[in-house]
């Protein structure tokens, strides 16, 4: 419960975190319509397909509230997060049951973006390079252009372009794995202890 709390309610937590799991946690029914969060985060729910308490497949009432089911949560943060259609089942063995709800956006218009972004991040470095080597002699202009730069690059233009390549599939790998997945834990109770 505490982790769907902060993803919906503090803007602290989505701005200095990176990622969450959500270990046998759960959400009230009546939580579900307080969420509106700004951000999301790469997000793993982890419960107990067992669990007789915050129950996996199906709403249970606990002190009077009702809880909605792992699955049922699952769902609501992909309809939070706009990611249209059914789960993605991913992996299962002995011990697990994992379903992608969400997955990082690879459609080429943010392939697109990602680039546009790359280029202009680029073009503003190097201005701003130029402005602080104004009056420094040719050596110091030379010696700071080479900073940061991998040696390949030099004067070579194919090692030019796959330096560049390299930092914008950097730009995408951060998003790369499942944004929203569900484990389910196979004969694990509210505890890992059941």
């Amino acid at each position: 419960m505490m982790v769907n709390y902060l993803l919906c309610k503090s803007q602290l937590f989505v701005d200095t975190a990176t990622s969450v799991v959500d270990i046998l946690g759960g959400v009230g029914e009546s939580f579900t319509s307080q969420c509106q969060p700004k951000k999301f985060l790469p997000h793993l729910i982890l419960h107990g397909m067992n669990d007789p308490i915050i129950t996996y497949d199906r709403d249970n009432v606990v002190d009077g509230s009702t809880f909605i089911s792992t699955l049922k949560m699952a769902k609501w943060w992909q309809g939070l997060q706009g990611c249209p259609g059914e789960p993605r089942h991913d992996h299962s063995d002995n011990t697990l049951e994992c379903s992608i709800y969400c997955e990082p956006d690879t459609s080429e218009r943010a392939l697109r973006l990602g680039r546009k972004h790359s280029a202009g991040s680029s073009k503003s470095k190097k201005q701003t390079a130029k402005s602080k080597t104004k009056g420094k002699s040719k050596q110091e202009k030379a010696a700071k252009t080479r900073q940061g730069r991998p040696a390949s690059t030099k004067g070579h233009p194919a090692a030019k372009h796959s330096y560049k390549s390299t930092k914008q599939r950097g730009l995408l790998q951060a998003s790369k794995g499942p944004i929203l997945e569900l484990c389910g834990m196979k004969g694990v109770g509210h505890d890992l202890n059941t």
